[in-house]
């Protein structure tokens, strides 16, 4: 056939198929640098079995959860660009590299294999082209190579390939491979190779010239593969070669780069001038669209959810959520992005108003491309068509914010007249022909003769039943109008809001769109039903109300509402189904479709589309304990000062990624579910204990995901736990118990010390009460009576009686005061110097600032050094004895000082030597002996210092006693007075 009669073909076939691939759109979400991409350049896409998109691009690898792109994920190949990518059976992701090196990645590791690695022998180039890389259903992955071969890996391990098995296809190298039934075919420039384990076959194809394979895919019994401009056949079961779609050669002229079959077998032609859409039919025909003309496009590809990636050289990549919306814009014709209202008219045209006061007439048919008929402007300027309506009349009329005005429904004629300059927010047509208009400041009935106000309040929707009944929605609430009564104020409170649309059922429900308070089925003035976001409503702000045959349509804010009338429930279609835009301001339904008006063109799809809201999975991106990222394991045992926790995670869900609802909770610390917006949870301080991390994802009209856990053991600090606690315990109590055994022996102890004392304190009382001391002075006043001294006698005995009471008085009491001893001390010294005829010369001397009441002192302390002085130091010495005694205070200590001029301690031992009498001073040991146990006992401070004195030439000279007292009525001081 000559290029001639080709190039005629092709002419006739594009006439032919002219309207099939005319302007038809959907809506597609673009993703750029801007939005993260390492690079607008993409080779590649693919999906690993937890959801992840990965993209090859110019700039490296990258990650998409749906909401961010993370650049190279494997940090071992940095930006090096990858060009083919497969993720196999075992989850291990392959990539050919630009320079033919061949990566795998596996479970967080990555292994390179050059091309030596794959190879057969040395006389194989090293700079041979990668063309693909595959899996069979063996498991086996393939590499085809542009150099005629083709590489099998049977087994790796480890980055170590430890089974491979090259083949040669000497006549031409394998593009691209199939497998069906037990075999593996590899197609290249001259026909298919099909290989049987280790065996191969060739099947030269029956083309004049020779064909250069590129991507493919199978359908049935058949795989599809393309050349430069044309796409081919290889039937697996008859082994013939052929040409398909000849129709489709004007479009493909310029290039085709790749092929791919979706799910429902529908084909995908990605071009140098853009995307061939082929729909398949039930009769077996397609229907061909046309999409991102002037772009260059690399691969589609579909995930696991059904929605489509379209990959591009310099313009991102390309997301498109469905397929079931159509989508009609300003590229298609249309005067406007803009749609505020639309209607079908008589003709079965599609009218639509938009917000530059342009009106535009189409064709949309099922099946067919939509066509842009006519469109013109009602004024220059730029108002907006709020609504429109076909009048019984033939008219159309339409209501803006300019005017009211009409026009002949023919398309052809385009004259319109404005019929008056109220500004106008909607317009009806009662069953009677009246027409009902809510304008910007009150309630109109349109007449002949002009506009009949019924009520003035800013009126968005009105209802009417006839020239004398309508329901009114304001922005102050319902109001229901009848020509007896007027307009009177619906007496439910709920409903004193603002009203933007209403409509009447069949049976007589009023339905009520609420600018934010959701919608409201009324039914003989009572509220039948209350439907907001709690029950499923995509948004509480509803903007139109369509009631056909079979369901409610509720176009809102926030998408559209589709409502079933036996139980009221809900199926949401919004921007993650395919609408270009979530607000909503009209919605029609024309044979089965259902139009909507919104911001970004005109929408349409069938009434009983299936609304895709695929459950989200969750995954854990970071765990965070005490600000360091660790491993993601289902369990962590925590000591207690490991208690900062903070995880990340994302909810997988690529059309819905910006509506996701995150429940949390801690079991342990949360009694109920927390809802949050953010993949993020944080527990700064945690106790110890055990807890689970639950949380679970849904998007605005999916299911409730599985939950995903972790669990964290946090342990107690080792001082409570049971064994310490048990330990301590036993440690307290044995502690406890040496305190209260050293508590008891010590008050065992003080006991006998203080019963010691007791017996010292009468030992001293016996002491002073002695027999020789009695004996003598009952003797010395028998002596006195004899002598008939009676003054004598009588001093001497008041002066014995004296000291036997002061003596008795001071026996029970363990300190008396200074002034009580000093008294003493002067009677007992004073009747010992009767007895010694007046020749003791004695003396008691105090210091001047000495508070001899304030001070006190251990009973019966002094009593015993005077006696010893005088018994055995001055009893010996015929003249000149003297006695003397001193109280002083130095510090906090009370000192007495005991001086006499006696013989001394070491002359009055001598003296009992001779005697032959081992007499020891018994007063004197028990003194020292208590003043011992009180120091021991009552920490008393008491001190005992014995001075031996003598004369120029060394002789004895008497006995100096120091005795010093701390006293407890003042702070206590360490520091030891100094003796005289």
């Amino acid at each position: 056939m000559s290029d001639f009669i080709r190039h005629i073909i092709h002419i006739c076939l594009l006439l032919l198929f002219w309207h099939t691939i005319a302007a038809q759109s959907y809506s597609f979400r673009r993703y750029g640098v801007e939005d993260g991409l390492p690079s607008s350049y993409l080779y590649n896409i693919a999906q690993d079995k937890d959801g992840f998109i990965w993209l090859a691009s110019e700039g490296g690898i990258c990650k998409f959860d749906g909401i961010s792109f993370q650049s190279n994920p494997i940090p071992e190949l940095g930006s090096e660009e990858a060009i083919n990518m497969l993720f196999d059976s075992k989850n291990r992701l392959w990539m050919s590299l630009i320079n033919s090196d061949i990566v795998c990645f596996d479970n967080g590791k990555s292994y390179r294999f050059l091309p030596s690695d794959l190879q057969k022998g040395e006389d194989i180039p090293l700079n041979i082209k990668i063309v693909g890389i595959y899996e069979d259903p063996s498991g086996h992955i393939w590499i085809l190579s542009k150099y005629k071969e083709a590489i099998r890996i049977d087994s790796i391990s480890n980055g170590v390939i430890l089974k491979k098995k090259v083949f040669d296809f000497p006549t031409n190298s394998a593009r691209v491979m199939a497998s069906f039934g037990n075999a593996n075919y590899f197609l290249g420039e001259y026909g298919a190779w099909k290989v049987v384990g280790d065996s191969s076959i060739f099947i030269k194809h029956p083309f004049e010239y020779s064909i250069s394979p590129n991507y493919s895919f199978q359908k049935n019994d058949k795989i599809y593969y393309s050349s430069r401009e044309n796409i081919h056949s290889f039937n697996f079961k008859t082994q013939e070669f052929k040409r398909e779609f000849l129709e489709l050669s004007p479009y493909t002229n310029k290039g085709i780069n790749t092929l791919y079959a979706d799910s429902k077998g529908d084909i995908w032609i990605c071009t140098k001038d853009g995307l061939l859409y082929l729909q398949y039919s039930d009769d077996g025909t397609y229907q061909y669209q046309h999409l991102l003309k002037n772009h260059f496009l690399g691969v589609v590809f579909q995930d696991r959810d059904e929605n489509f990636w379209i990959t591009t050289q310099k313009k991102g990549l390309f997301f498109i959520p469905s397929t079931q919306i159509k989508v009609v814009n300003r590229q298609d014709g249309l005067s406007s992005e803009r749609i505020t209202s639309i209607i079908e008219d008589k003709n079965g045209h599609i009218v639509i108003g938009c917000d530059d006061n342009s009106y535009n007439f189409l064709s949309i048919e099922e099946g067919k491309p939509p066509d842009v008929i006519f469109k013109d402007k009602l004024t220059d300027i730029n108002l907006e068509i709020y609504d429109i309506f076909n009048h019984q009349n033939g008219y159309i009329y339409f209501f803006s914010s300019g005017g009211l005005f009409k026009r002949n429904p023919s398309p052809q004629k385009s004259s319109h007249e404005k019929l008056n300059k109220f500004s106008f927010k909607t317009g009806q047509q009662a069953p009677d022909g009246s027409i009902w208009a809510g304008a910007s400041n009150s309630a109109l009935i349109v007449e002949q003769t002009g506009l009949r106000q019924v009520l003035k309040e800013r009126t968005y929707a009105v209802a009417p039943l006839n020239k004398d009944e309508v329901w009114i929605g304001t922005v102050k609430g319902l109001y229901h109008y009848t020509s007896s009564r007027g307009a009177v104020k619906s007496n439910i409170p709920s409903l004193n809001t603002d009203i933007r649309h209403l409509a009447l059922s069949k049976n007589n429900e009023l339905w009520v769109g609420c600018k934010s308070e959701g919608l409201f089925i009324l039914k003989d003035g009572k509220i039948l039903k209350r439907l907001t976001t709690e029950q499923g409503l995509p948004s509480n702000s509803c903007r139109h109300i369509l009631l056909e045959e079979d369901f409610a349509w509720v176009g809102t804010n926030n998408g559209i509402a589709r409502i079933s009338y036996d139980d009221y429930s809900i199926d949401i279609i919004n921007t993650n189904d395919g609408l270009p835009s979530r607000e909503i301001n009209d919605i029609i339904e024309k044979e089965g479709l259902i139009i909507a008006a919104t911001n970004r063109g005109l929408a349409y799809f069938p009434k009983n589309i299936i609304t895709h809201s695929p459950i989200p999975s969750i995954h854990f991106n970071t765990i965070k304990i005490n600000e360091q990222d660790t491993m993601i394991h289902p369990t962590y045992y925590l000591p207690y000062d490991e208690n900062n926790i903070k995880v990340s995670f994302i909810a997988l869900s690529y059309q819905s990624s910006n509506d996701m609802t995150y429940n949390i909770k801690m079991e342990g610390l949360d009694e109920n579910w927390i809802s949050s917006k953010i993949g993020k949870a944080e527990y700064p301080s945690l106790a110890p204990g055990d807890y689970v991390l639950s949380i679970k994802a849904k998007t605005l009209d999916s299911e409730w995901s599985e939950i995903q856990q972790l669990r964290f053991i946090i342990s107690k600090p080792f001082w409570s736990r049971a064994w310490f606690i048990i330990l301590s315990i036993l440690g307290i109590a044995s502690i406890l118990g040496l305190i209260t055994y050293n508590i008891n022996k010590n008050t065992r102890k003080k006991n006998e010390i203080e019963d010691k004392l007791k017996e010292f304190r009468l030992t001293a009382l016996r002491s002073q009460m002695n027999p020789h001391f009695m004996f003598n002075s009952l003797n010395s006043i028998q002596e006195f009576i004899l002598l008939q001294d009676k003054k004598s006698a009588n001093k001497y005995l008041s002066r014995f009686s004296k000291l036997m009471r002061s003596i008795l008085d001071m026996s029970d009491k363990a300190r008396i005061p200074l002034e009580k001893e000093i008294e003493a001390l002067e009677l007992y010294l004073e009747l010992e110097n009767m007895r010694f005829d007046g020749k003791l010369d004695y003396k008691i001397e105090t210091n001047e600032d000495l508070n001899i009441e304030g001070l006190t002192l251990p009973s019966m302390l002094i009593q015993p050094y005077v006696e010893n002085a005088i018994k055995h130091g001055l009893m010996h010495k015929v003249e000149d004895k003297k006695l003397r005694i001193r109280f002083g205070k130095e510090g906090n200590y009370l000192f007495c000082t005991v001086d006499d001029n006696g013989i001394g301690r070491q002359k009055s031992g001598q003296l009992k030597t001779e005697k032959k009498r081992q007499h020891i001073p018994k007063a004197m040991l028990l003194n020292e002996e208590r003043l011992k146990l009180m120091n021991s006992v009552h920490k008393d401070g008491l001190n005992l210092e014995i001075i031996d004195k003598t004369d120029k030439e060394g002789n004895p000279n008497g006995t100096k006693i120091i005795i010093y007292i701390q006293q407890k009525t003042t702070r206590k001081s360490h520091n030891k007075p100094h003796s005289e």
